[in-house]
């Protein structure tokens, strides 16, 4: 008890040490007072996000931005928001299993408004939504509601298996030579590619062209005669209706959505319409029939189908069964193109029906490669 006193004698005749006393004492209160505003004011901050597009082939780069709004007068230092990752995103170069849990953390001064943009990308197609996000801070727990979705659509650009050129398009060397261009269409005017005819050579178009300083060939470039609308039908079958074991089932199945985004995809840069019919389930329906047309709205719906469509549940009904609902309600003029695992005598029959009565039917067959 003695020491005590002496202690506290010391500390009340020592000006330093007073004043020291005072510091530590107002630092103390200052902070305590600065917890209370803090767990006040920070459920008032605006928080947001969104993905910078509404869909992405896999294997391209998006991004994620978080906005955060401050409208009070007090600053908010290390402002910290969770949120779980869906599985098969990649978030900042981390890859994320089984809804990782995400945290950012953000400063921000009175009245000011904070952004953060994480780099992001999936190898995998599939439909991604974050859930709601929480500011956590003590004992405090805010839940917001900001959900962000978005489609990643399949490789257009893989397939595991070979198509004859003609009969996916990329062949375009093969189309100009059989289907000649329209000379009467015009449809503009582009740079010289090797392979161009020379007739089609712009030599007016050339004279007042110049890239990087250097004078460039130019060309008139004609519309095709040639009719590019398709309808793409995709069979989905389990497993245990195809024989394969569940790994090499689900193998086949993205093998199978690959090569209709591709379909789509040449289609659409081709110019022509497209449509889209599937025995599986997606997001909101049993089965999608998306009747030939064209148009932005157009190409979304189809391309989140494909984002949409799960390998895991079973098909509605039966291949055969979808041909016969949207094919006679299908223009006739078009391309028709069957993505199957296999055919049945029920299912050849069935083309063999619509092929004769007019039907331009191509089968691609996604277990052994070919077509016909």
């Amino acid at each position: 008890m003695q020491y005590v006193i002496l202690f506290f004698t010391w500390l009340f005749t020592t000006p330093w040490a007073l004043a020291l006393l005072i510091i530590a004492a107002c630092a103390v209160c200052l902070r305590l007072w600065y917890v209370a505003v803090k767990t006040k004011y920070i459920g008032h901050c605006l928080y947001e996000r969104a993905f910078s597009s509404d869909g992405a082939f896999a294997g391209e780069e998006f991004t994620l931005t978080e906005t955060v709004t401050n409208p009070t007068l007090v600053p908010l230092f290390f402002v910290n928001y969770e949120f779980f990752m869906p599985e098969g995103l990649t978030v900042d170069g981390v890859y994320c299993s089984s809804y990782s849990k995400k945290a950012s953390v953000f400063h921000l001064l009175p009245r000011s408004t904070v952004k953060k943009v994480h780099t992001v990308y999936s190898d995998n197609r599939g439909y991604y939504k974050i859930e709601n996000a929480a500011v956590v801070y003590r004992k405090t727990y805010y839940e917001l509601e900001c959900s962000a979705e978005i489609h990643v659509y399949p490789d257009c650009s893989r397939l595991n298996f070979d198509m004859d050129s003609d009969i996916y398009r990329a062949g375009e060397i093969i189309s100009r030579r059989r289907i000649p261009e329209d000379p009467f269409c015009f449809a503009g005017i582009r740079e010289y590619r090797p392979g161009d005819a020379l007739r089609s050579i712009n030599f007016k178009a050339s004279a007042h062209s110049f890239v990087n300083g250097v004078r460039t060939l130019m060309t008139n470039e004609y519309e095709s005669s040639r009719n590019y609308d398709t309808m793409i039908l995709l069979d989905s079958v389990s497993y245990s209706e195809n024989g394969f074991s569940p790994e090499e089932s689900k193998e086949v199945y993205e093998s199978a959505l690959d090569a209709a985004c591709y379909l789509f995809c040449r289609t659409v840069e081709c110019g022509g319409r497209v449509g889209f019919a599937t025995n599986s389930p997606t997001k909101n329906n049993q089965s999608t029939v998306v009747p030939c047309g064209s148009g932005a709205a157009q190409n979304k719906e189809i391309l989140e189908c494909f984002a949409e469509m799960s390998y895991y549940s079973q098909r509605s009904y039966s291949f055969d069964a979808l041909i016969k609902a949207a094919l006679p309600k299908s223009p006739r003029g078009i391309d028709f193109y069957f993505i199957c695992t296999y055919v049945s005598d029920q299912l050849a029959e069935t083309i063999s029906l619509f092929r004769s009565a007019g039907y331009n039917i191509y089968v691609l067959n996604t277990t052994d490669g070919k077509n016909g």
